[in-house]
């Protein structure tokens, strides 16, 4: 009676090994892994939103330092025509202010960069509305695609022509001469290429 006890006894130990044993080795169920899924897409969706809504605040920061730039230089210059005008003017009037980006200021050799490019502005004078050198330009290059649309809407109303050309690509004006910006055209622009090149122009 006894051995015949302890064999059970040894049966049902041995059998709550195995069962311990398969509940170890056991993976994940379908459903777990579709939850695992779910969370992960949810964190990674969450991840894409806010870098794409920070590279796109980046992009109006920009634009409104060149809006700044462009009004200071129609309002300081004083010549006749911008056709003397270099970076090194707006920066002696300061037009971009005092940050780190600004070098040489009263010297006939200052410049300024671009806070979200790292490279210098580039300045030219501009035609406009049939005038000769009426008009000053503000590049600024290379500008992420994804802070494009930004910085362009930020430009808008400082801007008389806005003209977007994306690396390795045709220029496109996505706000002709006092007119207003084509969203079309300026969605194809600024997503055509990785980076893009964005030229300001403004009058007085």
């Amino acid at each position: 009676m006894s051995v015949h006890l302890n064999n059970r006894i040894q049966n049902l130990s041995a059998m709550r090994s195995r069962i311990s044993s398969k509940k170890k080795n056991k993976g994940l169920t379908l459903v777990e892994l579709l939850i695992i899924v779910a969370i992960f897409s949810v964190l990674l969706y969450g991840a894409w939103i806010g870098y794409t809504v920070y590279k796109t605040t980046q992009g109006q920061s920009e634009g409104e330092s060149v809006s700044f730039a462009l009004g200071c230089a129609a309002t300081k210059v004083r010549a006749p025509s911008f056709a003397a005008t270099t970076l090194s003017t707006l920066v002696n009037y300061d037009c971009f202010g005092d940050g780190s980006n600004v070098t040489g200021k009263g010297t006939t050799s200052g410049s300024a960069t671009s806070k979200l490019t790292n490279t210098a502005y580039t300045i030219a004078a501009a035609d406009l509305s049939g005038g000769t050198a009426n008009g000053i330009t503000i590049g600024v290059s290379p500008i992420d695609k994804r802070s494009c649309q930004g910085a362009v809407l930020s430009l808008d109303g400082a801007s008389a022509r806005i003209i977007v050309t994306p690396t390795g690509g045709a220029a496109a004006t996505v706000k002709p001469v006092n007119g207003n910006i084509d969203d079309d055209l300026l969605g194809t622009a600024c997503n055509s290429a990785a980076t893009v090149t964005i030229d300001a122009t403004a009058g007085r």
